[in-house]
């Protein structure tokens, strides 16, 4: 049985802990954890991703579904192919975006529209929205797999200029569904 963690407001600190009624296991971890904000946010102290146990990598799991961000700090030396085992073990995410996702395979369609509308609604809540106030040389970087974006009109009749850059990587993958086998382009 998980508990829910609560922070304690006077030092901005708590520990991530799993707990459970069985009497013959060992211990489990504690990971320090600093909420860095009132919303969302935490950053987690004296983990290496690199050899994080099971118990550990739960515990994180946990955390990132309470605090929504977590940031580790001291990953020097965490390889592309550990990063991506270590991103498999933290578990799957699920991929929506209205341009693309028609259904939820399984349910009703009246039953797939209200939960999508229920995750469309969730992407675009103000605590998870971030604004950028534009000046001449910003650069704004985010991945088109795990974020959403938007551009307000809010330029007038003046000319917008945006360079696009698209970066060679992992090749996106598709759900399967239909044929769908992701971006075939180099």
């Amino acid at each position: 049985m998980t508990l829910e963690t609560k922070a304690n407001l006077e030092t901005q600190a708590n520990l991530v802990t799993e707990v459970t009624l069985e009497t013959r296991r060992s211990a489990p971890p504690r990971l320090p954890l600093t909420p860095l904000g009132p919303d969302f946010g935490a950053e987690i102290h004296g983990i290496d991703l690199a050899r994080a146990t099971d118990e550990e990598v739960a515990a994180l799991r946990t955390a990132l579904v309470q605090h929504k961000v977590l940031f580790v700090r001291g990953q020097d030396g965490l390889d592309d192919a550990t990063q991506i085992e270590f991103g498999r073990r933290l578990g799957e995410v699920t991929f929506v975006n209205p341009g693309f996702t028609s259904h939820i395979v399984g349910v009703s369609e009246h039953e797939s529209r209200g939960l999508l509308d229920i995750l469309y609604a969730h992407l675009t809540k103000p605590e998870h929205l971030v604004r950028h106030r534009w000046r001449p040389g910003d650069v704004a970087l985010w991945d088109n797999r795990s974020t959403a974006h938007y551009a307000n009109r809010d330029y007038g009749d003046r000319h917008r200029v945006m360079h696009r850059i698209t970066l060679r990587g992992d090749r996106p993958r598709g759900t399967g569904a239909r044929g769908d086998q992701g971006d075939q382009g180099d």
